[in-house]
């Protein structure tokens, strides 16, 4: 009988215990949220060199008829891209300080010249990256040993004695320079910075992109000898001079090319200043 009491008992209260047992409730799904298409990855295009448009580069003919040596007299020739640099940095150099000095030149009938009455810092700040808006320079790696280069010479001028009143030289280029990150700062020589910037009428005008877009190192060096011999008339029409130059003065520019091989690169230079500069050259 207990038996049967205490198993009512056992059924009872596993009835009850049922009855109060919460049923767990489904996990709700978190609804997804919708599959946003990936955009395909730009591909960066590399940066191309803005254009030079009318930006005139002020040679005097004593430096375009000119070439480097060291301090013991030895010639030293600049490779191609160390031309660029050269000229490019003279660019810079006039841009720089006419820029500090408003009124540092005054007109003489067609041309600017100095204005004595304005003393002027021969000391420019540059940086680098106006190497690269250009196209001059690709990187930064080439223009700290270019200056550092540079420091080292002296530049022979007028070497074909065009200008019989122009001390021939040679003189040095910078007196000091500081390279602080990529912030140049440049002191040029009294007597350089005063021949390039104070020339009254042996100079030329050179459009600089004409010049950074020639192909090849002698080709450079022959446009700049033969664009000093032509001139630009009021009409803005160009008026070429004529000079027969010798073979002797032909390797002066062409310092390194075996005799032999004169005519061939003299050849190649032309054809390519004949179809991208502001010149014509004809050779006998």
């Amino acid at each position: 009988m207990s038996k049967q009491i205490n198993e009512q008992l056992r059924n009872s209260l596993l009835s009850k215990l049922k009855k109060t047992e919460t049923k767990k409730e489904p996990k709700k799904q978190e609804p997804k949220e919708p599959e946003t298409k990936k955009e395909p990855k730009k591909t960066e295009t590399k940066k191309e060199p803005k254009p030079i448009i009318n930006a005139t580069l002020f040679v005097p003919s004593v430096i375009a008829q000119s070439y480097f040596q060291d301090k013991n007299g030895k010639r030293v020739d600049l490779k191609e891209s160390e031309i660029n640099l050269f000229y490019y940095l003279m660019f810079l150099c006039r841009k720089e300080i006419t820029g500090k000095n408003k009124n540092l030149f005054i007109k003489k009938g067609n041309r600017e010249i100095i204005n004595d009455k304005i003393k002027y810092d021969s000391v420019v700040d540059i940086e680098f990256l106006e190497f690269s808006d250009y196209g001059v320079v690709q990187g930064y790696d080439d223009i700290k040993p270019f200056i550092k280069k540079l420091s080292t010479l002296w530049i022979k001028l007028n070497i074909f004695h065009k200008h019989k009143e122009i001390d021939d030289g040679p003189i040095n280029v910078i007196a000091d320079y500081e390279i602080d990150g990529t912030l140049l700062t440049v002191k040029f020589t009294k007597k350089f910075l005063d021949l390039f910037l104070h020339v009254d009428e042996y100079f030329m005008e050179v459009n600089i992109g004409i010049l950074l877009s020639l192909r090849g190192k002698y080709t450079k060096l022959l446009y700049l000898l033969l664009k000093d011999y032509s001139t630009l008339g009021r009409n803005k029409s160009v008026k070429f001079g004529s000079k027969m130059f010798r073979g002797d003065e032909l390797e002066v520019i062409f310092n390194n090319v075996i005799k032999t091989n004169l005519k061939a690169e003299l050849k190649k230079s032309i054809k390519k200043l004949n179809k991208q500069t502001d010149i014509m050259v004809t050779c006998p």
